[in-house]
């Protein structure tokens, strides 16, 4: 979020934030906002202080998605089946070029859940949804959410929809986090 705050999923057991300038710092989930729930009003992010970091950061945004908006999601670049890693350790996480993908999208959008159908691979938790739609129009980074899961069954405990399993990638949106 800046140079003192970062956010993620709750699930993840995160102690270290990596950042892109070789940096890295200590969190923990006693140091912010932190929403762990799996039943009722499902939500699973953490924004989380840690000391500041001195990197340049591009000018964020934080808006609501829209149904139909081009995503990027930040991860381990993907170019075709045989190059997704064995492991990846954070030292050689890229960004994925969803871009090629053409069907990374938000499908679906309420105040509860995001549905995004771009290539991710587990281990993408907690990265930021970048809204590619509403940063060209912006001139700016606008975020939407962060990635959290490709569990089926979260359609229906979290996004509320009626059908019990659905293949697809959700996110915490914009509207469901604190700030």
């Amino acid at each position: 979020i800046n140079n003192t705050t970062v956010v993620t999923a709750a699930h993840c057991n995160v102690d270290t934030a990596y950042f892109s300038n070789g940096e890295s710092r200590k969190v923990s989930k006693q140091n912010g906002k932190v929403c762990f729930q799996t039943e009722g009003s499902y939500c699973d992010y953490a924004a989380l202080t840690i000391d500041k970091i001195n990197i340049a950061l591009p000018p964020i945004q934080w808006q609501q998605a829209d149904v139909n908006d081009d995503l990027w999601i930040p991860g381990v670049a993907i170019s075709s089946l045989e190059t997704i890693p064995k492991s990846y350790p954070t030292s050689i996480m890229a960004a994925t070029d969803n871009q090629q993908n053409k069907s990374c999208k938000v499908v679906y959008i309420n105040n509860n859940c995001l549905i995004h159908l771009c290539t991710v691979l587990q281990g993408f938790s907690g990265a930021p949804i970048v809204n590619m739609t509403k940063s060209k129009k912006e001139n700016s980074v606008v975020i939407s959410g962060i990635h959290i899961s490709s569990e089926q069954t979260l359609s229906k405990k979290m996004c509320q929809l009626d059908t019990e399993k659905l293949l697809a990638n959700y996110g915490v949106p914009k509207s469901k986090l604190p700030f």
